[in-house]
């Protein structure tokens, strides 16, 4: 490894480690079975597309349904209620920031979702000004259970990704059918829409195009390609590994359910050179064997990338430079 290569991947485990410190999750005490047979046959794995994937019966979104505040320093706010509902009413509204740009309408709008422990807007305010700076309307939304839709008392994501299994999965799937909402809204308006996630953004923006081809295009930074193997090898996620230890699972019982989240096991419903890898070369979360992996099953999709980390890459110069002077020019 280089120097570089060292460098970044310290401040991933110092930022990671601070993270353990602040945000200290409860603890799961009851366990989901995983039954052998249910979680290994073609029948479980077909009906695993349907409960992750396929983005089923979403209400369209209307102007009517929009809690919406006036422009004010660049950006405008709105909120709308989930189509899933769940026990946490915070969690309920889905809170959005819609930054307009210099552009003509028919300029696609960019759904931009931001990764997991995500705590306040200002952590990627910058980047959606940035986006927005750069010709592209910009709508940065709020995942399930982070930011204003954290339950009170809880820290960011601690219901999103946890050691309870089931909640996880509803989570995954209240973020599918919430874009989904967003793609409704943004099209209802007469506007095109593409997407661009980072970390856990761009699994749950992965997720929606397989299951939607009305995106444009997509900005997949750091994709979390199998998320049980970055739970289980990535110090970010540590706590809810040894959680899910202490209720007695091993990593062979997570494999049984690990094709439901693997994005390899998915096919994207538009073109797949119309999506765009950033891979972190140095990443501590997301293994290049795994970037691998997807790039050759969503073959020819487009991918570059970068010697950073897989926090640093967010804020490298080359990776804007790319994203909008390569690859965002074909969808002005």
């Amino acid at each position: 490894m280089s120097l570089r290569g060292v460098a970044v991947s310290l401040v991933d485990h110092l930022v990671f480690g601070g993270l353990r410190l602040v945000y200290r999750d409860r603890e799961v005490t009851h366990r989901m079975e995983l039954r052998e047979g249910r979680y290994e046959s073609s029948q479980f794995f077909q009906h695993s597309r349907l409960v992750l994937a396929r983005s089923e019966r979403v209400p369209l979104v209307t102007p009517c349904d929009i809690l919406e505040t006036p422009l004010r320093k660049g950006w405008r706010q709105f909120a709308f209620q989930s189509p899933m509902v769940t026990p946490h009413p915070k969690n309920n509204l889905v809170l959005n920031r819609y930054y307009p740009a210099d552009a003509p309408p028919e300029r696609p709008i960019i759904l931009f979702v931001p990764p997991y422990r995500i705590g306040n807007w200002m952590a990627f305010h910058w980047i959606a000004r940035l986006i927005a700076a750069n010709g592209f309307p910009v709508i940065l939304t709020q995942t399930p259970y982070h930011m204003d839709r954290q339950p009170k008392g809880s820290n960011p994501g601690e219901h999103l990704i946890s050691a309870d299994l089931k909640k996880t999965i509803r989570g995954f799937r209240q973020g599918i059918k919430d874009l989904v909402a967003l793609i409704n809204f943004v099209q209802s308006r007469g506007r095109r829409v593409g997407l661009m996630g980072i970390s856990l953004g761009s699994i749950l923006s992965a997720y929606t195009l397989c299951s939607d081809d009305r995106p444009e295009f997509a900005v997949l930074i750091a994709p979390v390609v199998r998320p049980i193997r970055s739970v289980w090898s990535s110090s970010l996620l540590a706590p809810v590994r040894a959680n899910i230890e202490r209720l007695g699972y091993t990593y062979a019982d997570l494999v049984k359910i690990g094709k439901l989240f693997n994005l390899t096991n998915y096919e994207p419903a538009i073109d797949t050179e119309r999506i765009l890898i950033c891979q972190a070369a140095y990443d501590q979360v997301v293994s290049s064997t795994d970037i691998d992996r997807l790039a050759a099953a969503w073959a020819p999709v487009q991918r570059t990338v970068y010697d950073q980390g897989h926090l640093s890459i967010c804020v490298d110069p080359a990776l804007y430079r790319d994203i909008f002077v390569n690859f965002l020019t074909n969808f002005r």
